[in-house]
């Protein structure tokens, strides 16, 4: 078992299914530091499309069921890393699982008040991704687990990050 203080970078570019526990779904292109789009669905039905331009300080929200939009303004975010919501835990390498056929890396997450593990993550080896994870209540118990599926590492295709035509913008 090894201690560290982060765990392993994630791809700068992807796209993957992101599976819920909950029945909820995503379907997110990374497309690097400053773009990320995501199609969030519950069942079949996709719920809203989410479109973060960081560099050009946009994000667009995007309703399917209304065809209205709204744009949201703010400073530019020319960043030169990725923010990582993981950067707050404690990660220790606590062996190998398998997660849809791939051997991965298992890293116990703890939050530092309280001491507890509060996450399993399951990091491909040879891409970074996180394949998988699995939070704990402050009981321990699990409450919520989150797989990573049909990952493509890469750059997704430019034109996904372009508003969508068709939908009006909410006053």
């Amino acid at each position: 078992m090894s201690t560290s203080a982060k765990l392993p970078p994630l791809p700068a570019a992807f796209i993957a299914n992101v599976v819920r526990s909950d029945g909820l779904w995503y379907r997110i292109y990374h497309g690097g530091l400053n773009r990320v789009r995501i199609d969030n669905y519950q069942g079949e039905v996709c719920r809203s499309i989410s479109i973060t331009l960081g560099d050009l300080g946009r994000g667009y929200t995007f309703i399917p069921a209304t065809k209205t939009y709204s744009i949201a303004h703010f400073p530019p975010i020319l960043n030169t890393q990725q923010f990582d919501p993981t950067e707050d835990y404690s990660w220790a390498e606590i062996g190998q699982e398998t997660v849809n056929g791939v051997l991965c890396t298992k890293f116990a997450g703890r939050l530092t008040q309280p001491d507890r593990v509060a996450n399993w993550v399951f990091v491909d080896p040879k891409t970074g991704i996180r394949l998988k994870t699995q939070t704990f209540n402050k009981l321990g118990d699990p409450v919520l687990s989150i797989e990573f599926r049909q990952v493509e590492v890469g750059p997704p295709p430019a034109d996904v990050f372009e508003p969508l035509e068709g939908y009006r913008l909410t006053p």
